[in-house]
Order: C-alpha cells, then sequence, then structure tokens
C-alpha cells in the first residue's frame, strides 16, 4: 500500500483563523480500492496539520508513511517520520520490455549485434533470458556474477551460447546496445560509430489505471507502485512508446 498527498496551503484571514481554531478534526485517508489487489491511499491536508517535522502527517498514514507519493505541487522531506517512495525495480522492467521491443521492430544482422546488460546488484536475471535470440553476444555487468551462474548454464545447454559475466569495473561501451538497469535506467545504442543515449519519455498505463490516478500525480511512480506495493502483476509487460535521445561525447 501507499499514499499520494496532498499538502495544501493555509488560509488566510480572521475566518480562516477562527475555523482552525474551532475545527481541530485530522482529515481522513480516502481509500481507493484496485481490482484484485491492494488498495492505495489519497490524503489531502493543510500544512498547519502535518506537525513541524510530519509527525501528525505519520500518525494519520500509519504504515504509508514510508511509502508516500506527493503531488506535484507538495514536497515532503524525508526523515524518521515520512519518507517518499522510490521505484526498486519497475522502472527498469520497463526498459528491458522497451529495449526487446526496440529490437523486435529493428532490421538488424542477429549474428553480429552484441548485447551487454549492466546490472550492478543482479536484481533482473529472470528478464534477461528474452534477449539470447537477438544478439549473437551478450554480456552481463555485475558485481553479483554468481547470480548469473545458472542462468548461464541454462542458456549453454539450451541455445548452445554463452553469456559473458564481467565486473561493473570493466564497463565499456563498445557493445552494439547497452541496456543499464537498477537506476538511472537508460539504453545506450550504438548507430554509424555514434553513442545514442535512450531514456524512457511517454508511456500509456492502461485505461484501468489511469482513471485511478489522482491529478498532479506522476505516472511512473504511480505505475510503479502499483506494481511494488499493490501487487498489480499484469503491469510487468508495460514498456515505453516513445524515447528521449541524447548524443554521447
Amino acid at each position: 500500500m501507499f499514499c499520494i498527498v496532498r499538502i495544501t496551503e493555509e488560509e488566510q484571514g480572521f475566518f480562516a483563523k477562527l475555523k482552525y481554531l474551532f475545527n481541530r478534526r485530522l482529515p481522513q485517508l480516502e481509500k481507493i480500492n484496485v481490482r484484485a489487489a491492494a488498495p492505495f491511499y489519497y490524503l489531502e491536508i493543510s500544512k498547519r496539520l502535518c506537525g513541524e517535522h510530519n509527525e501528525t502527517l505519520s500518525k494519520i498514514l500509519g504504515r504509508c508513511s514510508k511509502y508516500i507519493i506527493p503531488c506535484s505541487d507538495t514536497v515532503i522531506t524525508d526523515n524518521f517520520y515520512v519518507q517518499n517512495y522510490i521505484p526498486a525495480v519497475f522502472p527498469s522492467i520497463m526498459l528491458i520490455n522497451s529495449a526487446e521491443n526496440l529490437l523486435l521492430n529493428k532490421s538488424y544482422n542477429k549474428s553480429k549485434f552484441s548485447i551487454a546488460i549492466v546490472d550492478k546488484n543482479a536484481q533482473f536475471v529472470k528478464y534477461l533470458e528474452k534477449f539470447i535470440n537477438l544478439a549473437s553476444v551478450i554480456m552481463i555487468y555485475t558485481d553479483k556474477g554468481f547470480s548469473y551462474n545458472q542462468l548461464a548454464e541454462e542458456i549453454y545447454f539450451e541455445y548452445g551460447a554463452s553469456l559473458i559475466i564481467r565486473s561493473m569495473e570493466s564497463i565499456d561501451y563498445n557493445s552494439d546496445l547497452t541496456i543499464t538497469v537498477g537506476r538511472d535506467e537508460c539504453i545506450v545504442e550504438r548507430i554509424d560509430g555514434k553513442l545514442i543515449k535512450l531514456t524512457g519519455e511517454y508511456f500509456e498505463l492502461p485505461v484501468e489505471y489511469e482513471k485511478l490516478r489522482p491529478a498532479q500525480t506522476d505516472k511512473l511512480l504511480f505505475s510503479s507502485a502499483l506494481f511494488e506495493l499493490c501487487g498489480v502483476k499484469s503491469l510487468e509487460s508495460m514498456k515505453y512508446n516513445t524515447f528521449f535521445k541524447t548524443e554521447l561525447q
């Protein structure tokens, strides 16, 4: 579960002060149900009621106080009482799906194509077998190479192919396509000797879930929380529709 929070500014004037003086009830969480998944919550609260260090806000949110998505007009600073939600895996899963889709729709010689995957903490082993038939050379850069040993054996016996596992210190961008996951997700594509960096730009959330997304809520954060915290596993196949492209020096 998580909570989307919007903190409003104080009303000004004499009558506003009277209202706050005689009405000190705390606002209630709005529960939003998600089909076949855990619910999430929405809270709109005035800055005055949050507490000096958001301790009152934390009391209202309960367990959700560690999984907050602020609205775009709200700033919440992490401390002992409250923490902003940071996605763990979903943005990378979307990038992996997008890289696969890019290659499936690309005209190229697979027998001469190389892919590198930068997976520092070996979090995405189960998602990477899909690239085996899309390149002749696949390299994995990771600090936890042992996590890839079983996959390497399976690939060798099933496809007769070798998975090259290297340490993070040896990263280069000599492959035709490099996929970086885990943080700062991006794809680096080598085109005519130039390195083009692709980062996710736009994607469409299924209508069923888009209808649940409160206004001023970041779409990627919301989608990630639905997948990671509410258990909406149907989002696992999502990908970006467009990329933002920049040329690397």
